[in-house]
Parts: structure tokens; C-alpha cells; sequence
């Protein structure tokens, strides 16, 4: 009679076709070991949002600078955001973005686009017209 000691392979016990098998079933459990000890991380999935334009009505006053609701010299640099643009581009940007309560269009492509409330305006100041969108407005 012939003893198998516990070195006995997997191949000398089971059939060549079933050889396979066992190793990928020894393979298997082998990894979900190794796999107990790991944590998984999945960054957040972000979808982009192509901005749509919108024609809103505005309330122009010309020869104005934009300001906020604290008075005349109310313009801190946080309410709006300054670019180069066109005074036709820079109302496009504003149509653009939702956040967008105002510009300021000026000469030499001098655009601010507001994100804050726009309350007040600051006379007399030639090439400058502050734009407010009505629904913010109201």
C-alpha cells in the first residue's frame, strides 16, 4: 500500500484537465487573501457641464462703474472676476454663466464680470457702462 504524503502536488492527484481547474481555483483563493488587506479608492466622477448661452434682459447704466450693495466704493476685488474682453463678449461670458450677476464693460476690452449683487454704481465715469441682469435685479 502506498502512502501520499502531504507534499503530494495537485497534478499527481487530479485528472490534466482538472489540473487547471484546481490552480485557478488555488489562484483565486490565494488573491482574495491577499485582497482582504486592501482598501479600494474611487475618485468622484465629475460631469462637465457645457455652459448654454442665455439672453437676459439688463438694466444699463452708462458712463457707470458697477458696485456693490455697501455704496458708491464698494468693489471689492472678490466680486467680480476681470478679463479681456469685447463689450458684446464680455455680455456673451456673463450670458454664459449663471454665477454671473452683471458686467462692467469699459474701453480696451476692460470687462468684469459679477459674481456678487450689483446694488449700486459709481457716476460720472466715462467708457465705463455697468450692466445688471434683471432677474437679479428684481
Amino acid at each position: 500500500m502506498t502512502t501520499r504524503t502531504a507534499t503530494t502536488s495537485v497534478s499527481e492527484l487530479l485528472p490534466v484537465n482538472a489540473v487547471s481547474i484546481a490552480r485557478r481555483m488555488i489562484s483565486a483563493q490565494a488573491m482574495r487573501q491577499r485582497m482582504h488587506d486592501l482598501t479600494c479608492y474611487v475618485k468622484e466622477t465629475y460631469y462637465l457641464e457645457i455652459p448654454h448661452y442665455v439672453e437676459y434682459e439688463y438694466d444699463v447704466d452708462e458712463h457707470r462703474a458697477c458696485r456693490g450693495t455697501k455704496g458708491k466704493h464698494d468693489n471689492d476685488e472678490d466680486y467680480y472676476k476681470l478679463v479681456k474682453l469685447s463689450g458684446s463678449d464680455c455680455r456673451k461670458e456673463c450670458g454664459l454663466n449663471p454665477w454671473c450677476t452683471g458686467y462692467e464693460a469699459g474701453t480696451n476690452n476692460r470687462c468684469e464680470l459679477w459674481s456678487q449683487f450689483i446694488g449700486d454704481n459709481l457716476p460720472k465715469n466715462s467708457g465705463l457702462t455697468c450692466y445688471t441682469k434683471q432677474k437679479y435685479f428684481d
